[in-house]
């Protein structure tokens, strides 16, 4: 059984989504940021999970994650 899935929707962290805005189409950093939005698009479990206990507490908070998965 394949687990990959098309997400519904990818967002961008309003901070993270103002830097990536103001970035220059030719911008390494944009050009890679783009890539890891499109594997995101295409698999929503791209990247390898990280363990609950090593989740940012900021990001429990902030966003309420429970679970991540890192690139």
């Amino acid at each position: 059984m394949d687990k990959r899935r098309a997400p519904v929707a990818v967002f961008l962290e309003r901070k993270v989504n103002e830097t990536y805005s103001s970035l220059n189409e030719q911008d390494d950093f944009k050009k890679a940021i783009d890539r890891g939005l499109e594997a995101l698009k295409e698999n929503m479990f791209a990247g390898e999970m990280i363990m609950k206990s090593q989740i940012p507490k900021y990001y429990v908070r902030e966003f309420g994650v429970n679970n991540l998965l890192q690139a």
